[in-house]
Order: C-alpha cells, then structure tokens, then sequence
C-alpha cells in the first residue's frame, strides 16, 4: 500500500498510513522512594540477624524480635498500597519481607508429620515437659502429656500428694522460688549458683532406665531493651544489663560441665523459660556441649510465646550429645506460655 499525503505536512512530505502507526506504551511504574526504603530497611535488618544477631546491645533491640513481626507491622502500608493500586510498591516490599521471614524461621517443623499419640517407646526412652505456667499448676493439662519429667517455671502451689491426679501422686516434687521439678523417679537437689541477676538454675540428679541423669531448670533473663521499658532504668544500664545477660549462657556452660564432672556423668538435659528466641547468637557457648531438640525432631510451629499468637520459641530444652531426640511438639494450655513436650531417648 502507498503511503498518503497529509493536508497539514510539508509539501511532498510522507506519512506512514494509520494503520501501520504503534501505539507508544507507558512505561512501567517503578517503586516509589517509600517502598524503596522500606525494602532497604528489612534487608539491614536480614543483614543483622546472620553477622551481627544479639551479640552487641543496639543489634539485640532488633534481632531478639521475630521477624514474622515486622511483617505484620507491614501489613497496613501493603493494604494502603494495594488500595491505592501501588502494585510495583507492593511487590518490592511484600518479596523483601517474604524472604526475610523465610531465611530467618524455623519453618522445617512445618513439614514434619506429627508424633504418634502415646508414651514414647523403646528402652532408655522418656518424655519432659517444659512449660511456664505463670503462677499456676495446670496438673490436668500436664497427666494428659503422660510425662516421666515435668519442668516448671513461674510456679504456683503444688498441691499435696494425696490431692494431685493419680497419675502424679507419685511423683516426686522439687521446688525453689521460680522453677519446681516434678519427676517420676526420685530425684536430689545439687549445689547451683547465680549465673545472672534472675534466679539461679534449678540443678537436680536423677536415673532413667538405669542412667543416671543432670536435670538443670532455667528461667533466664530478659532482652535488656525489654527490661529497660519495663522497668523505666536509666539508658546508662542498657550496656551492662546486655553484658549480664550475654554472660548467662557462659555461666550457665560452666555450671553444667562441673556439675557432670563432678557427677561423673554425660547426659543432661537442660529446658525452661530462656527469654530469647531460638537459634539466637547469644546462646552460642551452650552449643559447645549441647544442642537445641527443636531443629533436630520438632514438629509443627515450634513458637511458644505468646500462647495467643505465638511467635517467639522462648520456651526450649538442650541435651548433651548422648541422648537421642525422637520428637518435640509445642501445646497450648492454661498459662500465656504453651507448653514444650519432647520424648527423648538414651544412647
């Protein structure tokens, strides 16, 4: 087809024919300068959970959060965006906090399938229950676990022998001013000490199966920024208040390894109420003799706080190399902590 002449061109000038014309396209949208700094700000935040975490006082006011949280924090600009039809502002920021909370979750429990119903079997098997009860004695919720060993902390009264479910009129009961122990076999306090400004851990000798065992009850200190508010301490106490808490976990290493040596034993367990989350830096001298159950056999979502919504797994148990973990499950129950039940297993 010929090109056509057009009335208002130059003389002689050519234009193509309409219908050979092309529409130009708008360019895409890009990010806008909020989003932009909003993805910004979770990368920093992704960067110092791996290289720094907890282990210096301004990372911990951010790393002792989980990560889950600031996606929800998000969530209301995502929606103001998403309303606004800002998809290129939705899209960077959602992918950004998406694979923040994936490289930082204990998602593999998730894909676990759940335990088996029941006592664990096999000989030198044994199941613990850790649960920060918040001053109460929830015994009905705790016969229904079927437990061997129960670790208390906030504890309530325990009400006498003759009074408890049958399951537990046996049992013998240690108590101190936070943590209380309730084992099926017989159980002896050992010498503790102060490993920081909370209540020194409950150290208790006991045998299962034959073997003897270290059971050490903990409920450790707080995030220094959570005490700071809480408490209204003056910012001058921020630093010495994280020193305190870093060096918890280096004392309570010390603690343990004497206490077997003097015991001449290897297997210990060691649960409670840690106050930080799980996989933290902080708790690196405790991974030189012990390991955490949860990444190794917990199935489920493995956080225990809040028992509402819960999003932190402050609530652990550690074993030393010996002991086999067969499986971990997370419970709710009458306390704002759900419960730990782990079924463990002898060598």
């Amino acid at each position: 087809m010929l090109p056509t002449r057009v009335s208002d061109s130059a003389p002689g000038a050519m234009v193509p024919h309409a219908m050979t014309q092309r529409t130009p396209q708008p360019a895409a949208a890009r990010p806008s300068p909020a989003a932009l700094g909003l993805s910004s700000l979770l990368v920093l935040i992704g960067v110092l959970h791996f290289a720094v975490g907890d282990l210096t006082w301004w990372a911990e006011c951010i790393t002792v959060w989980p990560t889950v949280g600031w996606l929800m924090l998000l969530a209301p600009r995502l929606a103001i965006w998403a309303r606004r039809k800002q998809w290129s502002d939705v899209r960077v920021v959602a992918t950004t906090a998406l694979i923040l909370v994936a490289s930082t979750t204990e998602w593999r429990g998730l894909f676990r399938s759940p335990p088996a119903l029941g006592t664990p079997v096999g000989p030198g098997a044994f199941r613990v229950v850790s649960w920060n009860v918040a001053g109460g004695m929830p015994l009905d919720e705790l016969a229904a676990d079927a437990p061997d060993l129960v670790l208390l902390q906030e504890i309530g009264g325990m009400p006498p022998p003759e009074r408890r479910q049958p399951q537990f009129s046996a049992f013998e009961w240690l108590a101190d001013f936070d943590p209380g122990t309730l084992s099926k076999t017989p159980i002896a306090r050992l010498p503790t000490r102060r490993i920081g400004p909370w209540q020194e851990p409950q150290v208790i000798r006991t045998a299962i199966a034959g073997r003897p065992l270290l059971v050490i009850n903990v409920r450790l200190t707080l995030p220094a920024f959570v005490v700071a508010v809480a408490t209204f301490e003056p910012p001058s106490r921020l630093i010495q208040m994280h020193t305190e808490r870093l060096g918890q976990f280096t004392l309570l290493r010390g603690l343990i390894m004497e206490t077997l040596k003097r015991e001449g034993s290897s297997s210990a367990v060691l649960c409670g109420d840690f106050n930080s989350p799980g996989g933290i830096q902080s708790a690196g001298p405790l991974r030189s003799i012990m390991r955490d159950v949860w990444p190794e056999g917990g199935r489920g979502w493995g956080a225990t706080m809040p028992a509402w919504l819960p999003l932190s797994r402050i609530d652990q148990c550690w074993v030393t190399p010996d002991i086999e973990v067969i499986s971990a499950v997370v419970r709710k129950g009458e306390s704002d902590h759900r419960r730990l039940v782990v079924d463990l297993r002898f060598r």
